[in-house]
């Protein structure tokens, strides 16, 4: 009895998702964090990051019991943490598109000689601008929150590159990942992201309610991120030199691997950053 119980539960839930039913659409972690600003897509991806994921396209058909019961376990999660289902909504014109990059002549493309698609855009706004070889503060030098945008986009982006690692890694050279993490080219928000954590720093510096412990570590973190973006750079980059591809995937797992260091490091500057930006 209780089995059957479950299995119409499973089932109703499941006509639901699939849209079999008018009284709900198909349901999912959203992670198209195009959709959004910056400052809301990060809340999705702090989640994510402490392991509340529950995913489902619209347009999958689950093929065996066992992705029932993931689903099931999925709305369950749901309804004990609280969350209304609706935050897992996703439909099928929102999923994230699978990322394709090929190369084009280098004809000053922003993408510097690689054309993607499916790459995620986020809305921020950049610390400073650049025009030619002269560089501009967009705002109050003394103000975190001139800071503060691009720097969460550029953890937002982390966040993705590791979601969709494999894409990236089969879609191109290294140079497809190190413009991810802003070395190549201008377009991540991680371009130039050493001035941007500078000017941060130096305006929480002066704020006075924050202690000096909380700032050493603040300093800290500042130096270890930029440490783990250059290792990442330097490993993906070495892969264009290495003579075998077993070489090249080690070189990739261990970049992997720093990336993972870097989204903790991150979560935590961006924990102490947050609530100074006022």
């Amino acid at each position: 009895m209780i089995r059957t119980s479950l299995a119409v539960t499973v089932l109703a839930a499941s006509a639901n998702a699939f849209g079999l039913s008018p009284s709900a659409p198909g349901f999912g972690l959203r992670s198209d964090t195009s959709a959004f600003p910056a400052h809301q897509a990060r809340s999705h991806a702090r989640a994510a990051l402490d392991g509340l994921v529950c995913s489902h396209a619209a347009d999958e058909t689950p093929s065996s019991r066992r992705d029932f019961g993931r689903l099931f376990v999925g709305v369950a999660a749901a309804g004990a943490l609280g969350a209304p289902l609706e935050a897992f909504a996703a439909s099928k014109e929102e999923s994230k598109e699978t990322l394709k990059c090929r190369a084009v002549a280098n004809n000053g493309a922003a993408m510097g000689g690689t054309e993607c698609t499916g790459v995620q855009e986020l809305e921020f706004t950049r610390a400073f601008e650049t025009k030619g070889t002269a560089t501009k503060l967009t705002g109050d030098k003394d103000k975190l929150s001139t800071y503060y945008s691009q720097i969460n986009a550029g953890y937002l982006t982390l966040v993705d590159l590791e979601g969709r690692w494999d894409q990236y890694v089969a879609s191109g050279d290294g140079d497809v990942i190190r413009r991810r993490i802003g070395t190549v080219g201008s377009k991540s928000p991680l371009h130039n992201i050493r001035k941007v954590f500078e000017g941060a720093v130096v305006a929480v510096s002066k704020n006075p309610d924050v202690d000096p412990e909380t700032f050493d570590e603040l300093d800290e973190l500042f130096n270890g991120l930029l440490e783990s973006i250059f290792q990442i750079d330097y490993n993906l980059y070495s892969t264009a030199f290495v003579g075998t591809q077993e070489i090249a995937g080690g070189l990739r797992v261990d970049a992997k691997g720093v990336l993972e260091k870097a989204i903790k490091q991150y979560k935590r500057f961006l924990d102490i950053l947050e609530p100074l930006n006022t």
